[in-house]
């Protein structure tokens, strides 16, 4: 009546079934909603996925029962002025979806009108030309399974995962643009498990690499959705020569690769960052493994190992420094939002120090997951979707 509050939305299948995610349409009559996930009031009408968050994203399963709860405050306040609100389904999926409005309507922060709209018209026949299309193919070609554990996680994450529009830009960044392939690394390989290999990224001009000594700091490099590319080659080789901060090359510089960061399930002949997200724990627990065989071996030392990570490649690294019993510092590059299928972990529990380098993007987690943060700008290397570059993410 005329104050802020919380309304609980619940949906259902009391059917014998699967029954596809719905779309489910909350309207507002004096109310300004908070869009699951983010800060502040904005929205008079909201689109929110009644996923199962417990199982496939996109289905609900027979006696399922879900729910959200949202947040709004009245547009106008007073004893007499009432909020009132309506819940509503598509009507008639065999509408046609406007693109459109999305092209003009759904441009992200500080993402160029032009670029945005290049990736609309590139995704929008992948996604489907009526609501129907596009309802199924973010129900199936998106987020697969919930991925982390919301016991160490802001529970904004999980609720990210209700906002439709987010989805969709997110989906639009995935299927709209062109990503470059993978490549294996040139350095030799030390080790490996599962699908984790490590390389020794610390040669000289000849190729020869110097080896692991416990006394020498050690960085591990982590790439993210999509493998590893040339520039942790680049990273490699100038903390390799950082001569003021390792003289005589005297640091371990290890180069993590993971099968799940490119191989998986096409969607629609892409790579999705949402098949990487199914196998990121099995990369971490592998690669933790991996590290403490390096402790017990006496090649490193735990507590002077630092984990440089990107994307999705950070939860590689947090995982695997739970498994080694913490690690020294985490880097964290452009850490995923929980719409690439996992939800964003806090890394303070298992470094000592740690601090992410984040944009606005809504490619990257908006919200404080390490003991510092720095907000970097768009339109470089920082944001390779909505920017004119168009490396790798995730």
């Amino acid at each position: 009546m005329g104050r802020p509050g919380t309304l609980t939305v619940t949906y259902s299948n009391p059917g014998n079934t699967d029954l596809p995610a719905p779309l489910l349409i909350l309207k507002g009559q004096n109310a300004l909603f908070q869009v699951p996930g983010q800060t502040g009031y904005t929205h008079r009408v909201l689109k929110l996925v009644g996923h199962n968050p417990y199982g496939p994203y996109g289905a609900l399963p027979p006696g399922f029962k879900g729910s959200v709860t949202v947040s709004f405050r009245p547009e106008e306040e007073g004893a007499t002025l009432a909020s009132s609100f309506t819940l509503e389904l598509i009507n008639g999926p065999n509408q046609l979806f406007d693109w459109d409005a999305v092209v003009t309507q759904n441009v992200p922060l500080h993402t160029a009108p032009s670029q945005w709209e290049a990736m609309v018209r590139q995704a929008a026949p992948i996604l489907g030309s009526t609501w129907g299309e596009v309802i199924h193919s973010l129900g199936e070609q998106t987020v697969q399974l919930v991925m982390g554990s919301t016991l160490n996680s802001d529970p904004a994450f999980a609720n990210s995962l209700y906002n439709f529009n987010g989805l969709l830009q997110y989906a639009v960044g995935i299927y709209g643009t062109t990503h470059a392939a993978p490549s294996t690394p040139s350095y030799p390989e030390f080790a490996s498990l599962g699908q984790i290999k490590l390389f020794n990224g610390n040669v000289d001009a000849a190729g020869i690499p110097k080896p692991l000594d416990v006394a020498y700091p050690t960085v591990v490099l982590i790439p993210g959705w999509k493998g590893y590319r040339e520039d942790f080659a680049a990273l490699a080789e100038a903390i390799a020569h950082a001569t003021e901060c390792f003289p005589n090359r005297q640091v371990n510089v290890v180069i993590v690769t993971w099968e799940g960061a490119a191989v998986g399930p096409l969607f629609d002949g892409v790579q999705v960052p949402w098949t990487s997200a199914m196998q990121l724990e099995q990369a971490g627990s592998q690669l933790g493994d991996l590290l403490l065989h390096l402790m017990c071996d006496g090649l490193i030392l735990g507590s002077t190992t630092t984990v440089i990570g990107e994307g999705l490649g950070n939860y590689v690294g947090e995982r695997a420094a739970r498994i080694a019993g913490g690690l020294g510092q985490a880097i964290v590059l452009n850490p995923s939002s929980a719409l690439a299928g996992y939800l964003p972990p806090r890394f303070e529990k298992y470094f000592a120090r740690s601090i992410a380098y984040q944009t606005a993007s809504i490619l990257d987690t908006q919200r404080v997951i390490t003991q510092a943060y720095q907000n970097l700008p768009l339109g470089d290397l920082n944001n390779p979707f909505f920017s004119t570059r168009s490396e790798s993410a995730g």
